[in-house]
């Protein structure tokens, strides 16, 4: 009677001694037997098709530097904040990665910090658009405002209050001042609704439509994207992806010219991974003393109550389509005109006296 035997080799000397069927059995549950590898799924996962998106912080400003607020004032990059984004461009280029399109606020700080991070990577000549929605938050009364001033003026309690609070924004910067964007021509085409002030949720509506209309549409198909905007705009994307509450994480901090990379699968339509990018040129870029803003993919998800539209896309047409239908809505319903948000309007701001005003006037001017 033959005996069927396996011409498998056991590494455990106890085990090989005898080749029968039961000793074979055996041997399987043997920790010293070198089993063969699992076959997992990763390999099918190798040609995923995939696009990037990379999210940019703009450099220090000379507001910054003055320790003023920026808001919607046009202030220019320091020299600092110049070093910053050379770095952060050197930084991208050794890494290789591709960029098919750029886009970037219409405040001088941000487009120029774009620009920089263009010259490093060798990308002069990729397609850049300016889109005012991504413009930084208005801070109304305290657009270009000395912050000490402010903080003596109204408190930080206060400060904080409007700049961390959804519901709440600073004081309505009046049309008459300098610095008031209704008097910029690169505004003319939205004279309508430029805001005077703005919460944090008017900054997420604000920026609803570029998400889905430009943003989504263009990784739909396939297109490597960096985005070069200002710090309460990468909150902002970064919570719409991961359907964050529109305060979540707000104590937290978005590094000055430290790239977040967000990589999108093109088989499964969403975004698949997030992480910071880590370069040896990158470490003066930021102090890092705050807790850096989470990307979703390094803590677990919170679920937030609030609930996207759901997407649709067309490859025909290749339009983006979402149930909340913006393109069909006159933009006065995606964006409310000032006075819409004054009809609403149900905080009560702190009340100024001539004096008060007549001195951050004069601080603003200098």
């Amino acid at each position: 009677m033959t005996t069927n035997t396996i011409k498998n080799s056991s590494d455990c000397a106890k085990c090989a001694i005898c080749r029968c069927r039961c000793c074979i059995n055996k041997r399987t549950k043997c920790s010293r037997v070198k089993k063969p590898p699992i076959q997992s799924d990763i390999k099918l996962n190798d040609h995923e098709r995939r696009c990037c998106l990379i999210l940019v912080r703009h450099g220090i400003s000379r507001d910054e530097i003055d320790k003023r607020f920026s808001g919607w004032n046009d202030c220019d990059l320091s020299t600092i904040g110049n070093e910053q984004m050379h770095r952060t461009g050197q930084a991208l280029h050794q890494a290789k990665l591709s960029v098919d399109i750029c886009f970037t606020s219409v405040l001088k700080r941000a487009a120029k910090s774009l620009f920089i991070i263009q010259d490093e990577m060798d990308y002069l000549w990729l397609p850049v658009y300016n889109a005012w929605r991504l413009n930084d938050r208005m801070l109304g009364n305290l657009t270009g405002f000395n912050r000490d001033r402010a903080d003596a003026l109204f408190g930080q309690n206060q400060i904080k209050e409007w700049l961390t609070r959804p519901e709440l924004a600073p004081p309505l910067l009046e049309e008459s001042n300098a610095l008031h964007p209704q008097s910029n021509y690169k505004y003319h085409h939205i004279s309508s609704i430029v805001p005077s002030t703005e919460t944090l949720s008017d900054v997420r509506k604000r920026l609803l439509p570029f998400f889905y209309d430009q943003l989504l549409s263009n990784l739909y198909l396939g297109k490597n994207i960096i985005l070069v905007t200002h710090d309460d705009i990468v909150k902002a994307i970064i919570r719409l992806m991961n359907n964050y509450a529109v305060d979540e994480f707000v104590n937290y901090a978005v590094p000055i010219g430290i790239p977040i990379v967000f990589e999108f699968s093109l088989n499964t339509n969403e975004f698949i991974n997030g992480y910071y990018f880590s370069s040896t040129l990158l470490e003066n870029n930021t102090d890092n003393q705050q807790q850096l803003f989470p990307t979703g993919f390094d803590i677990n998800k919170i679920k937030s109550t609030e609930k996207l539209p759901a997407l649709n896309f067309d490859s025909k047409t290749s339009n983006l389509q979402t149930d909340l239908d913006i393109k069909a809505n006159p933009i006065d319903q995606i964006y409310p005109s000032i006075d819409q948000q004054q009809e609403n309007k149900t905080l009560k701001f702190p009340v100024l006296s001539t004096t008060d005003i007549a001195s951050y006037q004069s601080d603003i001017s200098k």
